[in-house]
């Protein structure tokens, strides 16, 4: 089967939607030979910052001289950027072969019915395991507790924020989404969180002690530090690095090539396309996804670190999230919004917002660029879902991305 239409096959299983639980998946590790027992993992999760945070433990790791394999999702233009092995993407023939070994436990009457991002994480532990990683970093695709990277059995857990999001799936309140996200922790297995307060904090506490998880939490047993010079803007960026480097050093544990000292030297030099991504030219564009409240709240507040106040905002997100809200926030900013669509099933009623908030709407991200371009603008923020800035991070930089697959 070629590559593309094993792609195609692995996406049409997302008309299954979100079907959160282990047993599916864990029946099928089983049956591709539980590759995941061979890992030493590190496993993120959190509302926002935990794609950055994974990503500085990836950069590191690699740079201190590991192998290492790095599992993150959504992807902005390929699939294959959710499965990479030091610092590449897969190769698409051997990704294929592994994603069509995963499929067929699929099929037939007996078949195991995987979701798409089961899928996923099984092709990337079986890629890991055969590439025989010294780590792998595994970010959490949605909550924690019954989220499909939480077969591994990681060497150290971290939740880096809680926020109000995917409340249909982990509950309307801070609490209960609290308890999916540190319900990752396991007996005698350190867990390291972001500076959280009230019930998140409370109920983070309440789990990893009930479960006998060491618990470290940023701003009392582990600070922000000057000596991290991060390669991204904001408090919040801090506040990863902070947590980054805590769960880099406890995993010095396992190689003592991963030490503080090395994190630090590494640290500059990340990247981590489509978050506050500056494209220089003229106009120049920023690139940031801010795909609820909280991620925009702190994007304002890089935006401010760095004196930059964009000409043009383009936004687009999905029909799930606080659009009025966030546009609020934005405006405080920037006068001019042109809003389109993000290029999934699911993006939010553009129009409607448009004409309730007086402004132009584009029916796709490239037309929102140009018409952009054409108000004269210096300087032009894209935000909102990855998507949007993964279609118009495509447009600017002739970017190589998969057949249009519909989820």
């Amino acid at each position: 089967m070629s590559y593309s239409n094993t792609l195609k096959k692995t996406y049409d299983l997302a008309s299954r939607g979100i079907l959160l639980g282990l047993d599916r998946v864990d029946r099928a590790a089983r049956a591709l030979g539980s590759p995941q027992e061979s890992l030493t993992a590190a496993q993120i999760a959190g509302t926002n910052g935990k794609g950055s945070v994974a990503c500085l433990i990836d950069h590191a790791a690699r740079s201190a001289g590991l192998t290492v394999g790095l599992f993150t999702s959504p992807h902005l233009h390929r699939f294959s950027q959710r499965i990479m092995i030091d610092g590449r993407e897969v190769p698409t023939e051997s990704l294929g072969e592994t994603l069509e070994r995963v499929l067929t436990l699929t099929e037939g009457s007996g078949g195991i019915p995987l979701t798409f991002f089961e899928v996923a994480t099984l092709a990337a532990l079986e890629m890991f395991a055969r590439a025989n990683v010294d780590l792998a970093v595994m970010e959490v695709g949605l909550g924690g507790r019954l989220d499909a990277t939480s077969i591994t059995d990681p060497s150290v857990c971290a939740v880096t924020s809680i926020g109000m999001d995917h409340t249909a799936v982990l509950g309307d309140t801070i609490r209960q989404i609290a308890t999916e996200k540190a319900s990752i922790a396991r007996p005698g297995v350190p867990l390291f969180c972001g500076p959280l307060t009230g019930d998140a904090l409370d109920e983070v506490v309440r789990i990893t002690s009930e479960r006998g998880a060491p618990l470290h939490v940023c701003g009392k047993d582990f600070h922000m530090s000057d000596d991290l010079r991060v390669p991204w803007p904001g408090r919040h960026q801090r506040e990863n690095a902070a947590l980054a480097a805590a769960v880099f050093a406890q995993l010095g544990i396992v190689d003592p090539r991963m030490n503080r000292r090395t994190f630090a030297d590494a640290l500059p030099s990340a990247r981590w396309p489509g978050r506050f991504e500056i494209l220089e030219g003229k106009p120049r564009f920023i690139l940031d996804s801010a795909h609820n409240t909280e991620a925009v709240d702190a994007l304002l507040d890089a935006l401010r670190e760095r004196g930059e106040r964009p000409d043009v905002i383009i936004f687009g997100a999905a029909s799930d999230k606080p659009v009025d809200t966030m546009l609020d926030r934005f405006s405080s900013i920037c006068e001019q919004m042109i809003l389109a669509p993000p290029p999934i099933p699911r993006a939010f009623d553009h129009e409607a917002f448009a004409t309730r908030r007086k402004a132009p709407a584009a029916p796709d991200v490239g037309t929102a660029l140009d018409m952009a371009k054409d108000t004269g603008g210096t300087t032009i923020l894209v935000t909102g879902s990855l998507f949007t800035v993964g279609e118009a991070r495509r447009i600017l930089l002739g970017e190589h991305c998969d057949p249009p697959i519909r989820m």
